[in-house]
């Protein structure tokens, strides 16, 4: 049976996250958390989720990357995406097992200070850039293109690529902040290479 949003986001909001923990003949763990945002494309935070996402750990320059890689060295490689049908967002991480509580917990970090302090002036313009990059050069990638329509088209959303461009840069750091608010940790995946 349907149930609307706020009951939803409240269920998941009660419920204990899950924590799965593999042994495998592998060379480096694999380390996944899925989290839920409570917000989908067709939703009006979404180019916030969007830009949250990019300043988080969507690229080298990303809080994620700066922050385990670079400063902990806690992992070999780090990045986050968001599911935008199904309002969910995945953080990948190699992680050896010894690392593996200490990169957990640093990504709850990441989280927490978002949802607290916000971005700064420089991330969100970073991130608006890179985001209005990545829009521009679906032009010239088919299955980037198509993907873009597709998932709008699913769902109902009628935002062209211009639309959602202004949408990007209208977002502040108050939106940043009340989209991290959001996001609840659901399950945590770590497949251990001992």
């Amino acid at each position: 049976s349907y149930l609307p949003r706020e009951v939803q986001a409240a269920a998941v909001q009660q419920r204990e996250p899950i924590v799965h923990v593999e042994r495998g003949n592998i060379r480096q763990g694999k380390l996944v958390c899925g989290l839920r945002t409570c917000i989908s494309i067709v939703d009006n935070e979404y180019p916030a989720l969007l830009l949250f996402n990019l300043l988080l750990g969507a690229d080298g320059h990303s809080r994620l990357y700066q922050t385990l890689r670079e400063q902990h060295g806690l992992c070999y490689h780090i990045s986050s995406f968001i599911e935008p049908l199904c309002a969910l967002q995945f953080v990948e991480a190699g992680v050896d097992a010894e690392d593996y509580m200490k990169a957990c917990q640093q990504i709850r970090c990441q989280y927490e200070e978002i949802e607290k302090v916000g971005p700064s002036k420089s991330e969100l313009e970073s991130a608006q850039v890179l985001a209005l990059h990545w829009l521009s050069s679906l032009n010239d990638d088919r299955e980037a293109l198509v993907r873009f329509h597709f998932q709008r088209n699913l769902a109902g959303v009628n935002t062209s690529q211009n639309d959602l461009c202004e949408k990007l840069l209208a977002v502040q750091p108050d939106d940043i902040m009340r989209v991290a608010k959001r996001i609840v940790p659901d399950t945590t995946y770590f497949l251990s290479n001992s």
